[in-house]
Parts: C-alpha cells; sequence; structure tokens
C-alpha cells in the first residue's frame, strides 16, 4: 500500500518510571527494519537520555521523530495549569481513565496556561533534537466530562473575549434550562462537512467562538515552534466531535505541516468514536427518539455492529477535501480492555480509510502495547 505509516509510542507519563530503551526498540527496531515509517510522534516521559537513544536510532534509518506534547491537559504534573471554570462559576473535573491519561482540562484563554505549555517543551524536550511536535490535548473538554465542561470557559479571561467578539454568555442561562426540550443535541438542525447549525443563535454564536478562541491559542503556539524551524502536526478528534470541543479543523490545518483526525472504531474510551458518540447522547438527549433524530442528522447506521465504516469514511472525505494540510488518520493497532483491536479490524479500517485520500496513517496510540499480531498485520499491509 503506496501510503505513509507513522507510529506512535507512550513513553510513560510525566511522574512515571518511563518504558526502557530496550523495551521499545524490541517493538521499534523489527518494525522500521521491514517496512519504510516516515515519522514516530513519543511521549510523554521527561527522560533525556531515552529520548536521545531513540533519536539516534531513528536518524540513522532517515525516521523523522516528533515529541509528542500535550497542551490544554496533563502538565499538572509538572505546571500547575488554571481549571477551565463552568457556567456556575465551579472548576470542571477530570474525566477518570485507567490508562494513565489526565482528562482534566485548562483554559485554552487563560495567559499562564499558554506559558506553562512552552515552559514545559523549553525546560524538558528542547535540547534533544526533535523534528517536530504532535500537539495532542489542543481543545475544550468533550461529552466524556460531562455536559457541564462542555458548558465551558467562563472565567474571566473567557468572559472578556466572548464581550469583545460581541456575545454575552449570560444569555446562555435561558439556553441551558431549553436544552431537555430540544429535539437534538443543543437544537442541532443540520450537520455539514463537519460542523453543526443549531435552532438558536446563542448555540451558534457560543460554539463558533469557543472554535475561534482555539484555532488563534494554537496559532500563537504554532507560530512558536515554526520560529524554531519545528515541524507540526495535530492530534485532533473527528469532525462530528470536534465542533464541540474547539477544534476547527480545517482553519488549524492553515498553519501546520500534517493533522491527525483520532478515527478510532472500537476504542471504548476518550477519543473512541463509539465512546464519544454515546457521550454526546448521554449527556444531551433523554429519550429514544433523540437519539434516532441525532443519528439521522449525522447521516450515522446505528445497527452496524462495528461503528459504521461508512459514516467515518465521510468524515475522512470531509478533512481530505477542506484541509489546508495531509491528513493521517489514527488507527488503533494496540489492544486494551478498552480498545480490542483485531487484525481484521487493522486490514478492514485502514483499506476503507485509505480509498478517501489520505496521505498515510497513524498507528496509534501505543506500538508498546500492539500485540505481535497486529503488528505483523500493519508490516504486512504496507510492506
Amino acid at each position: 500500500m503506496d501510503k505513509e505509516v507513522i507510529l506512535q509510542i507512550f513513553s510513560g507519563g510525566f511522574d512515571e518510571t518511563p518504558a526502557t530503551f530496550e523495551a521499545i526498540m524490541q517493538k521499534l527496531e523489527p518494525v522500521v527494519s521491514r517496512i519504510k515509517v516516515s515519522k514516530v510522534y513519543m511521549g510523554m516521559s521527561v527522560e533525556k537520555d531515552l529520548y536521545a537513544r531513540i533519536r539516534d536510532f531513528l536518524y540513522k534509518n532517515d525516521v523523522e521523530f516528533y515529541c509528542w506534547l500535550p497542551v490544554f491537559a496533563e502538565l499538572d504534573a509538572l505546571k500547575e495549569g488554571k481549571p477551565l471554570i463552568d457556567f456556575h462559576g465551579k472548576d470542571k473535573t477530570a474525566y477518570e481513565l485507567a490508562e494513565r491519561e489526565d482528562f482534566t482540562f485548562y483554559c485554552p484563554n487563560h495567559p499562564e496556561n499558554l506559558l506553562n505549555v512552552l515552559q514545559v517543551f523549553e525546560d524538558h524536550y528542547a535540547s534533544i533534537g526533535f523534528t517536530g511536535v504532535f500537539l495532542d490535548k489542543i481543545r475544550y473538554a468533550s461529552f466524556a466530562n460531562g455536559l457541564n465542561n462542555v458548558l465551558t470557559c467562563f472565567c474571566p479571561f473567557c468572559q472578556i473575549k466572548y464581550r469583545a467578539a460581541g456575545f454575552d454568555p449570560q444569555t446562555l442561562a435561558q439556553a441551558i434550562n431549553e436544552l431537555p426540550h430540544k429535539q437534538t443535541p443543543f437544537g442541532a438542525i443540520a450537520y455539514h462537512m463537519g460542523r453543526y447549525t443549531f435552532d438558536d443563535d446563542r448555540w451558534n454564536t457560543f460554539f463558533r467562538l469557543k472554535n475561534e478562541f482555539i484555532t488563534d491559542v494554537l496559532r500563537g503556539i504554532c507560530l512558536y515552534f515554526s520560529d524554531k524551524k519545528y515541524k507540526i502536526s495535530l492530534d485532533v478528534f473527528a469532525p462530528f466531535v470536534s465542533y464541540f470541543v474547539g477544534q476547527d479543523i480545517p482553519a488549524l490545518s492553515t498553519f501546520v505541516d500534517s493533522v491527525k483526525p483520532m478515527m478510532y472504531r472500537v476504542t471504548n474510551a476518550p477519543a473512541g468514536l463509539p465512546f464519544e458518540l454515546e457521550a454526546i447522547l448521554q449527556e444531551s438527549t433523554s429519550n429514544e427518539s433523540q437519539r434516532e433524530a441525532f443519528y439521522k442528522l449525522l447521516g450515522f447506521d446505528a445497527t452496524q455492529p462495528v461503528f459504521d465504516l461508512d459514516f467515518t469514511v465521510r468524515e475522512l472525505e470531509y478533512l481530505v477535501k477542506q484541509s489546508a494540510a495531509p491528513i493521517y488518520p489514527g488507527v488503533e493497532f494496540n489492544r486494551a480492555q478498552i480498545a480490542p483491536v483485531t487484525p481484521s479490524y487493522i486490514e478492514e479500517t485502514i483499506k476503507a480509510y485509505a480509498q478517501t485520500g489520505v496521505k498515510g496513517f497513524v498507528m496509534s496510540w501505543n506500538l508498546l502495547n500492539a500485540p505481535q499480531e497486529n503488528i505483523d498485520q500493519v508490516i504486512r499491509l504496507f510492506s
């Protein structure tokens, strides 16, 4: 298959004992020796010697090396962030996942949070010599964290930005009270190429501004890295979720080198397509007719045994047409209780996605947890 292959490696959390060089090489070297791997995204431990040794191996094999860096979450072990504030003035809590990821999100408009991520990079990664940065958690919280986490942020910095855009956030009070009576989440009446239209202009304005806020902040962050000659890739949600969390993917694509939409069809955890769809429905609908109306709006077939492949292919086709940067969908090849990935699933998904015009694939989200039969399937498909 004439598509690029990118590998993603989770080397451990910021405050954990990192994976060893030997453990990584045991998985990495056989893949690099058998198929052409164009890039490796690796994070998030801060063990500089580990990165340096992996860097030397990759550069000898003409493989680019990217620092996997979270932006608006997970940094608390190194820098305390300023949290999202909901409509009632309360700090928001995390979604708890046993896979060692922290889903407590920070306010994207708070200047201290912007400084934190840049300082973390300078303190722990800038001296390593990466080819680029792979920016993760570039969003607001999703429905996985609960409806009140979606209704953020209303800290003083955000209130100023809302009003500067001509929007009084207090007008949302009545709109929030009306949500249980809507026929679809937030009264969505149309979905086209990754964008929703709502029956209430308050929601149209609110979500548009959330997307604009993330775009504005990311533009500055990306300018910082591009000025230092780093290539930039972004980790984003599938389009039907991304608009709710502030990710205007076509806009974001204009100042980066590549985009990885997480198109995980069997992952029952944040970013997994079935998980995020169910979270939207659980948090914003109360009966079956509302669910059916949302499925119809999306053009989604809920009767499929595995998340609707035709729908997912259409989502990728939207992105390929709209994105200014190449699209590399993330496909699971690790296996865990929350991700029962098989070789047949990998083959079906990659072959379908390959027809959409994507540039390649990010084999996600952790090479170290991929069973050998899944690795062998990837090698077979791309050799």
